[in-house]
C-alpha cells in the first residue's frame, strides 16, 4: 500500500510540477506582452528634406536687337531635390563656389534673346527650361542635387 501511495502521490506530484509549469509560463508570458505594450517607441531622427527652394541673385541683362534700350529684370527661384543620401542644401555650396561661371552662363544665356522671343508665355516656360540647364550644367554638375524647377519671382522688361 505504500508503494500505492507513493506512485499516487508522485503523479500528484508531477501534475502539480506540471500545472506550476503552466502557471508560470503563463505569468511570464503575460508579463512578456504587458512589457511589449509599453515599450517606449523609438524616437527617430527626422529625415532631412529631399527639396529645397533657393533663391538666385537678381540679373539684369540688355536684351537683343534693341541697341540697349530694352532690358530684363530677373528674380529667380530654384526647387532643387537632392539626388542622393545627402540633403539638397549640401549642394548649396556650389552656388557660391561657382558663380562667375552662373553668372556668365546666364547672362550669355538671356542677352542674345529679343523681347519677341520671350514675351509669351509659351516663350517663358522654353526660358525656364534653358536656365535649368545651364544651372544643372555649371552650378550643380556632380553636386548632391539638381535644379527641378524654376520660379520667376520677378519678370520685368523695360
Amino acid at each position: 500500500m505504500a508503494a500505492a501511495e507513493e506512485g499516487s502521490q508522485g503523479s500528484g506530484g508531477k501534475g502539480k510540477l506540471l500545472t506550476l509549469v503552466i502557471l508560470l509560463a503563463a505569468a511570464g508570458g503575460g508579463v512578456g506582452l504587458g512589457f511589449a505594450a509599453t515599450k517606449q517607441p523609438k524616437h527617430e531622427e527626422p529625415a532631412a528634406p529631399t527639396t529645397l527652394v533657393y533663391e538666385l541673385p537678381e540679373l539684369i541683362v540688355n536684351l537683343a536687337e534693341t541697341r540697349g534700350q530694352r532690358y530684363l529684370k530677373l528674380r529667380m527661384a530654384l526647387k532643387l531635390r537632392a539626388t542622393g543620401k545627402e540633403p539638397p542644401s549640401a549642394a548649396l555650396t556650389n552656388f557660391d563656389e561657382r558663380n562667375p561661371e552662373m553668372r556668365d552662363g546666364l547672362i550669355r544665356l538671356l542677352s542674345a534673346k529679343s523681347f519677341e522671343s520671350i514675351e509669351s508665355a509659351d516663350a517663358k516656360q522654353r526660358l525656364k527650361l534653358e536656365v535649368l540647364s545651364v544651372i544643372n550644367d555649371v552650378v550643380l554638375e556632380g553636386s548632391a542635387a539638381k535644379a527641378e524647377r524654376l520660379f520667376f519671382l520677378e519678370f520685368l522688361v523695360q
